[in-house]
C-alpha cells in the first residue's frame, strides 16, 4: 500500500481501494456520515465517536489507527488493541508531544506523522529519518521489533 498526503489529508492506496483521511472518513467514494463500522471496497473502517476524527481501518492486513489531532486515549480500549500503524496529522506544536504520548502508549510496528513542516517534526522528536512525499508499505516490510517512524513532507 501507498501512503502519501495532499495538504492535511491523508491518502492510503491499497489494492483497488483509496481511502482519505482528514476531519472526516472518505473509503472510496463514500464518505462516512459517523461513528460506527463499515466495510467498503475492500476496506475495513471503524469510525469511534472522539473529539477528533478516529478511525481504526484494515487494508491489506494492516490495521491503522488513524487521528485527526493527537488527543488523550485510552491504550487498554479493545478498539486500539494490535494496531500496525499509528497515523497522526499535527496542527500545532503541541501536538507532537501527544503524538508522542500515544505512540508510546500503543507501541505500533510504525508509526506516520504529517501536519507540520517536517523538519520541525523531525527535530522536536530528535528523529534520524528523511521525511518523504510518499510511503510504501506492506505488512511483511513492518519490522517485528521496534518501530519505524515516517514523516510525511
Amino acid at each position: 500500500m501507498h501512503i502519501t498526503r495532499s495538504d492535511n489529508t491523508l491518502q492510503i492506496k491499497g489494492g483497488q481501494s483509496t481511502v482519505s483521511l482528514h476531519d472526516k472518513v472518505r473509503l472510496g467514494t463514500f464518505e462516512v456520515p459517523g461513528p460506527g463500522e463499515y466495510d467498503v471496497a475492500g476496506t475495513s473502517a471503524i469510525v469511534l465517536p472522539a473529539p477528533a476524527c478516529t478511525a481504526v481501518l484494515s487494508v491489506e492486513t494492516v490495521s491503522i489507527l488513524y487521528l485527526d489531532r493527537p488527543y488523550k486515549i485510552d491504550p487498554e480500549k479493545e478498539d486500539f488493541a494490535n494496531i500496525d500503524i499509528v497515523a497522526i496529522r499535527l496542527s500545532e506544536k503541541d501536538d507532537i508531544a501527544t503524538a508522542q504520548q500515544i505512540i508510546k502508549d500503543l507501541e505500533p510496528r510504525a508509526y506516520v506523522l504529517f501536519g507540520l513542516a517536517a523538519t520541525e517534526i523531525i527535530s522536536t522528536l530528535k528523529l534520524t529519518v528523511e521525511p518523504t512525499a510518499k510511503w510504501t508499505v506492506t505488512a511483511n516490510s513492518l519490522p517485528e521489533e521496534g518501530t519505524e517512524a515516517v514523516v510525511l513532507e
